[in-house]
């Protein structure tokens, strides 16, 4: 597997850890995006191994979970990045309640 970013909201390109972490939040390796420039773009911290993007059970709303924080994602920020909704995990509300926020995704 080629190296793969991911620009966060903040414009960052953020490494992701490996490959399992690329199917984890996306369907397929077709709407990747190659960048002549991305080494251009200010590089942040890579992602945590164990991202995934969690619903609270009973709940429409998603969060990017990595790094020790719930990222809310928005619808358009869904559509935007591509994110897989076949892969978010159902959780207990509890698991999401008290994780620090982090950046919103739009």
């Amino acid at each position: 597997m080629n190296e793969l970013y991911l620009v966060d909201p903040n414009g960052y390109r953020r490494h992701l850890a490996n490959e399992a972490s690329f199917h984890v939040l996306f369907r397929s390796f077709d709407d990747i995006k190659q960048r002549a420039d991305i080494r251009d773009i200010a590089e942040g911290p890579e992602f945590s191994a164990d991202i995934h993007i969690a619903s609270p059970r009973g709940s429409n709303d998603w969060f990017l979970m990595t790094d020790g924080k719930k990222n809310p994602i928005t619808p358009a920020g869904a559509a935007k990045c591509d994110f897989d909704y076949n892969n978010v995990v159902a959780v207990n509300p509890i698991l999401v309640r008290d994780v620090p926020v982090g950046v919103t995704w739009i």
